[in-house]
């Protein structure tokens, strides 16, 4: 079966790919990474005589092969229709942080909300802010009377 790889965009076509020649290249990345982390420590425990490397990659691996998508779909036997598990996936992170939101260019406005109760939770989260001194501190009172009654 084929699923979406890039979508249609101006002037181009839609890509699709065939999910096993998509899982063959993942599970060869998967693959190439774990022999690379293997020479490096192989390395470090031979040469520079490192155990605690060698100990914390061995508890490691287990890890990440349960975390894998390839390993949840095809010995798991779990739906590949779930969010997590469509394809294509998304490049890991190396650190392990989700991957930062699109930045604005100079002098761009921000999106606008189309949602009427987005919009409403946004002027929400604007007025408490005023109140509690955010980014709008309350303007302070004018005559001194006004600074008695409050």
């Amino acid at each position: 079966t084929k699923f979406l790889k890039t979508p249609a965009s101006e002037g181009k076509e839609a890509v699709f790919e065939e999910k096993m020649k998509y899982d063959m290249q993942k599970l060869t990345e998967m693959f190439q990474q774990f022999a690379t982390s293997f020479v490096f420590m192989a390395v470090i425990h031979f040469m520079m005589k490192g155990n605690r490397p060698l100990l914390f990659q061995c508890c490691l691996n287990p890890f990440n092969l349960i975390e894998c998508q390839l390993f949840k779909i095809h010995l798991l036997g779990l739906d590949d229709q779930i969010e997590d598990l469509q394809r294509p996936w998304p490049a890991p992170n190396l650190f392990g942080a989700p991957s930062a939101p699109p930045q604005r260019k100079w002098g761009e406005s921000p999106p606008q909300v189309a949602d009427g109760a987005a919009a409403a939770a946004q002027v929400e989260v604007g007025l408490a802010n005023s109140s509690t001194g955010g980014p709008n501190p309350p303007a302070e009172p004018a005559s001194a009377e006004e600074k008695k009654t409050s």
